[in-house]
């Protein structure tokens, strides 16, 4: 706090502070700040309560109209501030409570996708990327809607995080969308993820000024019916098939496992095939002998 800053006192509002001054009063001497308000009206404040005032944060360039200290608009801008954060307050929690009542969509688990897209990163993550990155992927494959931030320093990895979110969230039949506050930030994360995606059969793209009123229709257009089968080219629709026909192999092996694992015990291998199916494992001639030995066991 320098002198000439806009101050906020806790009970009489917006000054300016003018610097400290000593005064003695009742034979002591003390230090006091000094505050000016509207109409030339001081104010000194013991230093030792100097935690009731604080520099006062507003808009750049913007200077705040100076309180009276005779005068009640204060406590008129304190009460319409305590009643607007407390509608607020209220808000939130509806909003919350009516977040924690719907069901949200579970993801499922990583991929062979996921970790050739992960191991294409060219450098080594942090700890805390790593961390994050885990935190981030268990949440997105819980059946509830996930509020999380993510801070950290310019250069520091927050894009690669996004980025893996991003893709998994993809490799799940879904569409994703990274929200920025500037046309600048949105070129440069739409040139940074084109790249990091350009190995995979995804499709980037941007909506900004920089885009013109018929590309942005062309985008939306194609955003909301999916591209045609005819325009995807057929080195895309063989490298798709590669990895669906490697993740149905390792599909088929998982469930071979769990269903020799259960072969011993009715009961074992029923909670085994419950959960293949809860996962849309579980087909054919295998959910037919699962009903029936549901059957069996309700007798």
């Amino acid at each position: 706090m320098s002198k000439g800053d806009y101050v906020v006192h806790e009970n009489h509002g917006i000054g300016k502070f003018l610097g400290i001054e000593q005064l003695t009063v009742q034979g002591d001497k003390k230090d006091y700040l000094k505050v000016k308000y509207a109409g030339n009206d001081m104010l000194y404040v013991p230093v030792e309560q100097m935690d009731i005032i604080q520099k006062y944060i507003g808009s750049d360039g913007m200077s705040p109209k100076v309180n009276k200290l005779s005068g009640g608009d204060w406590k008129v801008t304190k009460a319409k501030a305590k009643a607007a954060i407390a509608e607020m307050a209220k808000e939130l929690l509806d909003l919350y409570a009516q977040r924690k009542m719907q069901k949200g969509h579970a993801f499922s688990e990583d991929t062979v996708w996921q970790k050739e897209f992960e191991d294409a990163f060219p450098y080594t993550e942090t700890d805390d990327q790593l961390r994050s990155i885990e935190e981030i992927k268990e949440d997105m494959e819980r059946p509830a809607a996930m509020d999380r931030l993510l801070c950290g320093d310019v250069g520091f990895g927050k894009t690669e995080v996004a980025a893996r979110a991003l893709f998994k969230c993809i490799a799940d039949g879904k569409q994703a969308a990274v929200l920025v506050p500037t046309t600048i930030l949105a070129n440069q994360h739409y040139y940074t993820l084109k790249e990091r995606f350009e190995q995979f059969p995804l499709k980037v793209e941007m909506l900004s000024r920089f885009r013109s009123d018929k590309q942005q229709e062309q985008i939306i257009d194609e955003l909301n019916k999916g591209k045609k089968e005819d325009e995807i080219p057929q080195v895309d629709k063989d490298r798709k098939k590669e990895y669906d026909d490697k993740i149905n192999g390792l599909r088929k092996q998982k469930q071979e496992l769990l269903q020799e694992y259960g072969k011993g015990n009715q009961v074992v291998g029923q909670l085994i095939d419950l959960a293949l199916l809860a996962n849309g494992l579980l087909k054919g001639e295998a959910l037919n002998k699962f009903v029936k030995r549901s059957v069996e066991l309700i007798k």
